[in-house]
């Protein structure tokens, strides 16, 4: 039997997609934080855990436990393999992948698989001479494609929400730091927030975008993690010069987006001049819900809206997306099943 490798075990956002082996890391991280020690992201945990974490991870990896997720041999799976599901016409399909592939979509279709490009080890070679890849890649490529598929949705709640607040924008590339250990992680997939006059940033909507393992329970518990479960005081939001911001004119429609990046236009963004005048690496903003710190805050971070985005249906490769969800959330499914992401992703790497 081949052992499953650490990649397999990380889902595209960078969470720990098997349960057991979540507990034990988020008991992993109590202990770290109680005794003020620096907590390892979940990708580089593994090789360290001790006593029955790491007996357990050592039944799924093998030696891969000690190799990584890299430099051990991958669980291919055969892209000819993957059934078109009969709601997908060839003409259905040739339209998505056209949409998929196009200049505006590519960069978000291809990202974090620049490695895949670059690479010329065995997954590579194997793509080429036997049209297998491994899951990881292909788990990283589905959530890219559920993500380009929910950007119709995001703006179209963009344009409800900017009939009440007209300066409200969609930002990407927003990451959380937990000051204890310093770690920085992607917040979620995508927020709607704006600046208030004294420069806090407004939170208004929070999105989080599944593709298959579990699909709205997984963007649940993500949405809960973060918000409900483990935010404390004291922790901060962190927009990337290299952030992109999305708006809409108000009285139009989705059609007439623009996409800039945050450092083209803080100024207009942002009308407050220290935070202008103060780039740096970004702009940062305290969760501070009493308001005992100085400086720009992070506001009505529990109390804004959290929509889940899921696709529907079964996966062909056994990734179900149940749709538990917790009260407090919208849901709304993308008209587009995991089992056609399935397709498309092994579809879109046979083209490579």
């Amino acid at each position: 039997m081949q052992c499953l490798i650490i990649d397999d075990l990380i889902s595209a956002e960078g969470k720990i997609n098997h349960p057991r082996v979540a507990e034990f890391y988020e008991a992993y991280v109590q202990r770290q934080r109680a005794a003020g020690r620096p907590v390892l992201e979940p990708r580089d945990w593994p090789p360290y855990a001790r006593g029955a974490a790491y007996d357990f991870l050592f039944k799924l990896l093998g030696e891969n436990i000690r190799r990584g997720g890299r430099t051990s041999l991958p669980v291919l799976l055969d892209l000819a393999m993957i059934p078109r599901p009969s709601s997908m016409s060839p003409e259905r399909v040739s339209d998505l992948l056209r949409f998929l592939t196009r200049a505006d979509n590519a960069p978000k279709t291809w990202e974090r698989l620049s490695r895949f490009d670059d690479s010329v080890d065995a997954v590579t070679e194997l793509l080429a001479t036997e049209r297998r890849v491994s899951r990881a890649y292909l788990n990283i490529l589905k959530g890219n494609l559920a993500e380009v598929f929910s950007m119709p949705e995001q703006l179209r709640t963009l344009v409800r929400i900017k009939e009440t607040h007209p300066d409200a924008v969609l930002l990407a590339g927003v990451r959380i730091i937990d000051p204890s250990s310093g770690a920085s992680r992607l917040f979620s997939d995508n927020i709607i927030a704006r600046w208030r006059s004294n420069g806090n940033l407004e939170v208004l909507s929070v999105f989080e975008i599944k593709s298959g393992y579990r699909g709205g329970g997984e963007a649940q518990e993500q949405i809960f993690e973060w918000i409900e479960g483990r935010i404390e005081e004291g922790f901060q939001l962190h927009l990337p010069r290299d952030a992109r911001y999305y708006d809409i004119p108000r009285g139009q429609g989705t059609s007439a987006i623009v996409t800039r990046n945050m450092s083209d236009d803080i100024e207009v963004l942002v009308d407050n001049a220290d935070q202008t005048a103060q780039m740096g690496r970004g702009w940062t903003y305290v969760y501070d819900p009493a308001g005992h710190q100085s400086g720009p805050r992070v506001i009505s971070l529990v109390s804004s809206d959290r929509q889940v985005i899921t696709a529907s249906g079964a996966s062909q490769m056994g990734l179900n997306p149940s749709l538990g969800v917790a009260q407090g959330s919208n849901i709304v499914e993308l008209g587009i099943s995991s089992a056609e992401l399935d397709f498309l992703a092994g579809q879109l790497f046979l083209a490579r």
